[in-house]
């Protein structure tokens, strides 16, 4: 499966890793350039940099042809824009929003 993580935290990164480790091809949308090349150098060239909920960034991330899309910002509000553009975009393709403020994170 073909697998666009928006958002590199803590939670994006983890996912993307088991993802990869479990064979599918995944690239994860990042705003913060530090935060992707240390994904990159940690996960490999898996990572763009931009805003997940620009669609022109999402089209270059191949929004086309993904089997699975999943909003993992910090911001609730962005993960919730960022699912309903991905439903309309690729109704094909589920969308996931995980929300970050009900996980433990001490």
């Amino acid at each position: 499966m073909y697998i666009i993580v928006v958002g590199g935290g803590k939670i994006g990164y983890f996912l993307a890793r088991q993802l990869l480790e479990d064979q599918h091809e995944v690239l994860i949308v990042e705003q913060n350039a530090e935060k992707a090349a240390q994904i990159a150098e940690d996960l490999g060239e898996i990572v763009m940099i931009g805003d997940g909920c620009e669609a022109a960034t999402m089209e270059r991330a191949g929004m086309g042809r993904t089997d699975m899309a999943i909003a993992l910002t910090g911001d609730e509000l962005d993960n919730i824009l960022n699912n309903a553009d991905i439903t309309e975009e690729a109704a094909e393709a589920p969308a996931v929003e995980v929300d970050l403020a009900d996980l433990d994170q001490s």
